[in-house]
């Protein structure tokens, strides 16, 4: 059996597309099937709306055992949540596409054009926006068929969030056989190890008329720190480029020798001199922390010129806490802005940022069908995935200088029983008596996050037909019942156990904790004890001295008493019921009008459950609380296809017309109802064109997240538009005439003397979920064109235009977004004013805030608009083989967001938004071996379109192109060995990404290899 399936889409280019219906030869019709984005069946892989397929021929001969990485290099998906970069604790790992870059909870994923259980965390710290997005990791690439990428238009056939598209992943359903599989991977010169093997075995039974598939498959990869990459490992930043003023202070220091990129950008004069107020430096360190901790005086963090201020008559005598304990010479490095510095020994970032998370993934699936009759058939579907996933590294827990609270420098007397002699009298040679420690505390937590996750999912139906008059009627009714259970990890320091193991007396020898240890030296209001952000020790028979005067000095048991391994967990379920069925209504002059209606009833339920110590909020966060809500839908749809004009017709200019229009009406128990609906015409005026369009409603429900996060309090400074001193904001005219209309309600001067308390105190509020939000509503259009020429040679093209307007985008709005649309809005009071409560007009302080309510709202709105090309030509070589170039192009036309409607941003261009992105497959197939040359692009980005000279000194990166190159032989006709090499040429990002910022959309891991083996029994 050859491995290689041939036919359409048959190459191993990545792009096959909605084409016209008709046989490569002219004379014999394709058979019909069914497509996604419809319930009725059509001919060949023709739709009405912008389509493209991904096959398991081309998954296989990249290397890629996860099907997420192949789609998000695929031109027109936008910058996705996967296992790169940093990861929120409650979801590390996971994979979910993000369609035209509106967000993934705006992609609608399917298997076998049926839902699945969402993995997506419903909390407002969850791995994405909230949504009910599927985690593309759980599909065994062993067992795939092909996936099926449709723009637009799947509202009206599958329901709430496709409003950017629909991904249909179509898996093997009456596979017969056993087929082994394992390869292994990684990158050029180590590191990054991968490994994958499965196996999927089917039997066909009674005579063909059943079959029995399962499958399984584990794949294992290994995580990369960034100090593993030398892009990264240089550590560059944008840091403020000092004024002139330096060089009297730090004589010696010039441009060509203080770390900047670009020496000949020179110290800063003014914020008009077109000098940029930021430089690109190498080697950013935050000088005010590191890993064993700083010794700093009382007082100012920084000189006058920046540089970190210490001990001693200069104040240049700096300090570090070696890992003996004692104190020894630091090195601040050349000072960048309060904070940063260019080398030095200050905390090095990279060496808490990791770039890709471990991952282990195990799925099993099994499917059966039996046909009981010519009329009825039985199906049953089921999956079980299980993952385990490590952030590496994260930040960790400080206390430092440069931040407020909990998280502040702790001010310790020079005398605390903890420091070594020799740093006592290190500190006494300078004439301290107390002194502060600034300390990232990786030696007691590291906030990475660790999760293990299983999903379970059963689909049971029946199919059938039957006959009423000359009339044929297909129908299909299933339950698809889906659950998923998270476990997240991770390492919190207890706030009060910290504070009292710090407070420590010797008594006869012997360390022990103090609630009243009564150290001398210390501020007043310390009352003789050490305190971090204000919280003061308590007795506690339980307590263990900390020691921090170093890394790697506290002992075990004061480790296990300031720090624990705390658990969450979350519960995902869905219940779905379909029932379906179809026919032909009557005949017009065109053929058959074919139609299909049905009825859905969807529920989804989620559940976000901390531990106890969460939820008390024993550590340095906010207490957690999770939601736990559900709601249920109730849908009614329907689809015809009328054939205005057929072949058959003979018209002059009209070879076929076809109308297809598509409804589907949600009732959500919680947020009412909402139609839904697609219509469009597919027009070819002779064979091989098609023209084709359509316009669309679609929807996006508010999650569970939205909904039902439970109320948490907040304390939050506001910067109250109407106070002395506010900024004019972004409608100067408008906000004047509202802060007058404000200063006459409640009675104050009209001269804008008033003075706002909550600009510099902070006032209570909260954040929740809304349970009144209403449905995302977007529309939506497309216009193209498909061409399939009839010829010797296969060439296909198809070009779409795509316009989508989402309005009342879901938005969590905070106190400062608050406060300006209230003010900033034509329309004044609004709905905005009513979320801030404030003293009424005669009280004794009039218009001051007395609290805000932050949260979900239903803002303004959301665009994109752009064209996608897809296209393909093979050439038969008589017995030379064949080849084969496919191409891939999407170009962004517009992007624009607004959160309120006052102000509008537009984000085309902008680094994750490229103008142009393009994928180039070129194969070459003879006999029993193939190979496959890929070129992705992406074009030339902007960091960010406001950012002027002035600003800083790169505004923009180049162009960027990654080669990937892979070969496959079949040695015998059961086996094939894949060899592939992504990144073949080493390329690294256009600089400075990945130095200066991360962004998924680049490939930035360098040259990798996979060998691996498939083997048919």
């Amino acid at each position: 059996m050859n491995l290689l399936r041939r036919g359409m889409c048959r190459s191993l280019a990545l792009s096959c597309f909605a084409a016209v219906g008709q046989a490569a030869d002219g004379d014999k019709p394709l058979p019909e099937v069914e497509v996604t984005g419809s319930r009725i069946e059509r001919m060949d892989f023709e739709t009405l709306e912008p389509a493209s397929i991904v096959t398991s021929e081309y998954v296989e001969t990249r290397g890629l055992t996860n099907l997420a990485d192949a789609l998000n290099e695929t031109p027109g998906f936008g910058t996705a949540t996967t296992p790169e970069g940093g990861q929120s604790s409650y979801g590390p790992g996971v994979n979910f596409v993000n369609r035209f870059n509106l967000g993934s909870n705006r992609t609608l994923t399917l298997v076998n054009g049926r839902r699945i259980v969402s993995s997506n965390t419903p909390h407002i710290f969850g791995p994405a926006a909230p949504g009910n997005q599927v985690d593309l990791n759980f599909i065994p690439t062993i067992l795939l068929d092909s996936v099926e990428n449709l723009a637009v238009g799947g509202a009206p056939t599958y329901g709430s969030d496709a409003i950017a598209g629909v991904v249909n992943v179509k898996l093997k359903q009456d596979f017969e056989g056993f087929r082994a599989f394992g390869q292994y991977g990684q990158l050029d010169g180590g590191g990054l190890d991968n490994d994958s093997v499965g196996l999927v075995a089917g039997w066909n039974l009674a005579a063909d008329r059943g079959n029995f598939t399962a499958s399984l498959q584990r794949s294992s990869s290994n995580g990369l720190l960034a100090t593993e990459n030398s892009r990264f490992a240089n550590a560059y930043s944008y840091l403020a480029n000092p004024s002139t003023a330096v060089t009297s202070t730090q004589p010696g220091r010039t441009p060509a020798n203080d770390g900047r990129v670009n020496i000949d950008i020179p110290f800063n004069t003014s914020n008009t001199d077109g000098i940029p107020d930021a430089v690109l430096v190498r080697d950013r360190r935050l000088k005010v922390v590191n890993f064993g901790g700083l010794a700093l005086p009382t007082g100012a963090n920084n000189l006058a010129d920046g540089r970190l201020r210490c001990f001693g008559g200069t104040q240049t005598t700096c300090l570090q806490f070696a890992p003996n304990g004692d104190l020894v010479p630091y090195d601040a490095g050349i000072s960048f802005g309060n904070n940063d510095a260019s080398g030095g020994d200050g905390l090095y970032l990279m060496e808490t940022l990791q770039l890709v998370t471990d991952l282990e993934r195990t799925t099993g699936t099994a499917s059966a069908r039996f046909e009981i009759s010519d009329g009825l058939s039985l199906f049953a579907d089921m999956f079980a995935y299980r993952a385990e996933a490590l952030e590496i590294v994260d930040q960790t827990a400080y206390n430092s200088v440069h931040f407020p609270g909990t998280s502040s420098g702790i001010t310790l007397p020079s005398d605390h029983p903890m420091l070594t002699a020799q740093a006592r009298a290190a500190l006494a040679s300078q004439g301290v008596n107390s002194f502060r420690l600034s300390r990232a505390h990786r030696d007691l937590t590291v906030n990475n996050a660790r999760s293990e996750s299983e999903l379970y999912q059963i689909v049971l139906g029946a199919s059938g037909n039957f006959a009423l008059g000359e009339r044929r009627f297909d129908w299909e009714a299933y339950a698809n019942v889906g659950r998923f259970e998270g476990t997240y990890y991770s390492t919190q320091l207890n706030r009060q156990r910290f504070v009292n193991a710090l407070n420590v007396v010797n008594v006869g020898g012997q360390l022990q904790c103090s609630a009243n240890p009564g150290y001398a030296n210390l501020p007043a209001a310390n009352a003789g004890r050490v305190l971090v952000g204000g919280e003061a020790p308590v007795a506690d028979p339980a307590c263990v001295p900390l020691d921090i005067f170093g890394e790697g000095r506290r002992s075990g048991a004061a480790l296990a008493y300031v720090s624990s391994i705390q658990r969450t967990t979350t519960e995902m379920e869905q219940q779905v019921f379909n029932a379906n069925i179809g026919s032909e209504l009557f005949d017009i002059w065109g053929g058959p009008i074919r139609y299909n209606v049905g009825f859905e009833r969807r529920h989804e339920r989620g559940e976000f459950r901390p531990d106890d110590y969460l939820a008390a909020g024993l550590g340095r966060t906010a207490a957690l609380a999770g939601p736990m809500g559900s709601y249920t839908t109730n849908e009614l749809f329907a689809e015809a296809v009328v054939p205005l004009v057929s072949e058959k017709n003979d018209v002059p200019g009209i070879h076929a017309l076809t109308l297809t229009a598509k409804g589907r009406r949600v009732d959500n128990t919680v947020n009412g109802a909402f139609t839904a609906y697609t219509g469009g015409l597919q027009w070819s005026p002779i064979p091989s064109l098609e023209l084709r369009g359509n316009v669309t409603r679609s929807l996006r429900a508010p999650s569970l997240t939205e909904l039902y996060t439970p109320e948490s309090p907040l304390f939050t400074q506001v910067a109250d538009p109407c106070s002395l001193g506010a900024p004019v904001g972004q409608r100067p005219e408008v906000r004047a005439a509202n802060c007058q209309a404000f200063y006459t309600e409640y009675g104050l001067p009209a001269d804008g003397s008033w003075l706002s308390n909550a600009i510099t105190s902070s006032v209570p509020g909260s954040s929740q979920g809304e349970s009144s939000l209403r449905n995302e509503s977007a529309n939506a259009w497309t216009a193209g064109f498909v061409f399939r020429p009839r010829g010797e040679h296969d060439f296909m093209l198809a070009v779409d235009w795509i316009d989508i307007r989402i309005d009342g985008v879901i938005t969590n709005l905070f106190a400062g977004d608050i406060a300006g649309a209230c003010f900033d809005n034509v329309a004044y009071p609004n709905q905005y004013c009513d979320r801030i409560e404030r003293n009424p007009p005669g009280s004794l302080q009039p218009g001051q805030i007395t609290f805000v309510q932050t949260g979900y709202i239903n803002g303004a709105f959301q665009s994109t608009a752009g064209v996608t090309a897809e296209g393909r030509y093979r050439r038969e070589l008589g017995n030379s083989g064949a080849i084969e170039l496919g191409l891939s192009y999407y170009r962004l036309r517009e992007e624009l967001r607004s959160a309120t409607g006052l102000t509008t941003t537009d984000t085309r261009e902008v680094l994750g938004s490229p103008t142009d992105s393009v994928q180039l497959n070129l194969s070459y197939e003879t006999g029993r071996f193939g190979a496959l040359w890929q070129t992705n692009y992406l074009s030339q980005q902007l960091y960010n379109r406001a950012l002027t000279i002035n600003q800083r000194d790169v505004l923009e990166v180049g162009s960027n192109y990654v080669h990937n190159l892979s070969v496959h032989i079949e040695p015998t006709e059961r086996a094939v060995v894949r060899l592939a090499v992504t990144n073949l040429l080493d390329g690294a990002p256009p600089f400075p990404i990945g130095g200066d910022s991360f962004n998924g959309n680049y490939e930035f891991l360098g040259r990798r290899y996979s060998l691996s083996l498939t083997y048919d029994f």
